[in-house]
């Protein structure tokens, strides 16, 4: 598991290590869905989310981007008692790669590596201990807009906590705002 912590390091190092001119770093907000998949999705229903990501390497019209993010979700349990929840919560760590050149739409692919938590109660009080892991994802994304404002829609699929089995996709609508 250290081993594979410090290949990912070593590759995001050098990738930041190329900082070309005109990196503007990015703010990113957004919403949307949280799909459960596999086992989560035998006892909970589809449920929302919300991100936040800061980009600080890659601008909209480079090829390779780095981007950190958190997201918050929570879905209903399927069980006969409509108060039962599940929450995932995590941060995450994409290498973002996507054409060179400016334009009004961009696509992107993104993979990464995070951590995340997943707790299962009743909504006021009453859970299970916690999981939490290691969890991989990637996804595909449109980019809309021009200039420093633009809006954007990805679907990502997260496996994690890898050791539990939790998989689930988020399928995120928000905007992003440059510096500068």
């Amino acid at each position: 598991m250290r081993r594979q912590l410090v290949g990912v390091t070593v590759c995001l190092g050098v990738l930041g290590s190329g900082v070309a001119q005109g990196q503007i770093p990015r703010w990113s907000i957004g919403g949307g869905a949280v799909v459960p998949a596999g086992e989560y999705s035998l006892h909970d229903r589809t449920g929302w989310h919300a991100m936040v990501a800061f980009t600080p390497l890659g601008s909209s019209s480079s090829l390779f981007g780095l981007r950190f993010d958190g997201l918050y979700g929570r879905t209903t349990r399927k069980a006969p008692v409509s108060a039962a929840m599940s929450q995932v919560f995590g941060l995450d760590a994409s290498i973002i790669l996507r054409p060179r050149g400016k334009r009004a739409v961009v696509p992107y692919a993104l993979g990464g590596l995070g951590y995340y938590e997943m707790e299962e109660g009743n909504i006021g009080g009453g859970s299970s201990p916690p999981v939490n892991g290691l969890a991989v994802g990637g996804g595909v994304g449109l980019s809309f807009g021009r200039g420093r404002v633009r809006l954007f829609l990805e679907g990502r699929v997260i496996g994690g906590p890898a050791r539990h089995g939790v998989v689930f996709i988020p399928i995120t609508l928000g905007g992003t705002l440059s510096g500068g």
